[in-house]
């Protein structure tokens, strides 16, 4: 069918990757010593005993877990992992020595994390796999907006959902929800986002000049749309697509 192709503007790909990591990684902290200042313990954990120390990593774990820095819903072990791998981080680039981690084997975890975590992966819930949506699908709802008896409107969401199909790939990426910060929200398409290309007679790659004549638009063999915002915040990503010779397709 279509070919599919990312290309990203500048260095928005590492650099959104990077800025989400960093966000999440202070909201964990900002949690963690919201925790520790009530027990009086030093947010580092520095000068205190080992027993003491796994209390508190354990506590917190246990907090995680329940979604109290959340949703109030009980969450799954790997996001209780990225918790603890958060706190660990920051403490390790502020003192040098990861508290969550044994001594002289930095690729294992303390013993009572590591039965904690493996714990609650024991009791959490089967992963319920969501299958995904086919090409036959879009294609049929296309066939059902070229029926005489089709409205206007029908054509409309069979269009969209052609455009959803080959340039968005999963909804839950590109469209707002309530648990959502704002730099997850998705920015609206504007026809400036859109650029169609023609090849010309040497096979080399045109733009096509915006215009309000949109018969131009048709004869397109390309088009390339612009995500200002997206998951993990990668903005400036250009999604590309080939014509695949099909009159509608």
């Amino acid at each position: 069918m279509y070919s599919h192709d990312f290309c990203i503007e500048d260095d928005t790909f590492l650099d959104g990757r990077v800025a989400a990591t960093t966000t999440k990684r202070e909201l964990y902290w900002a949690n963690w010593q919201a925790y520790v200042k009530p027990l009086g313990v030093d947010p580092f954990l520095q000068n205190i005993t080992h027993p003491h120390k796994v209390r508190t990593l354990t506590g917190f774990a246990g907090q995680v877990r329940t979604g109290y820095y959340g949703q109030g819903r009980q969450v799954t072990a790997p996001t209780v992992t990225s918790a603890l791998t958060a706190i660990a981080t920051t403490i390790s680039l502020a003192c040098g020595s990861n508290p969550t981690k044994m001594t002289g084997a930095q690729d294992k975890m303390i013993p009572c994390l590591t039965q904690l975590l493996a714990g609650f992966k024991h009791t959490d819930p089967p992963m319920i796999k969501k299958l995904p949506v086919e090409i036959d699908i879009p294609e049929y709802i296309a066939l059902c907006s070229l029926r005489p008896s089709a409205t206007e409107h029908n054509c409309a969401v069979a269009d969209l959902i052609l455009i959803a199909f080959y340039y968005l790939l999963q909804m839950g990426e590109y469209t707002i929800k309530g648990s959502r910060n704002s730099t997850k929200c998705t920015v609206r398409f504007h026809l400036q986002d859109i650029t169609f290309f023609k090849k010309d007679g040497c096979g080399n790659k045109l733009q096509l000049p915006q215009t309000e004549n949109i018969s131009n638009y048709l004869t397109a063999d390309s088009a390339t749309l612009k995500l200002d915002n997206q998951k993990n915040g990668w903005k400036g990503v250009c999604i590309h697509q080939e014509c695949n010779g099909e009159e509608y397709h």
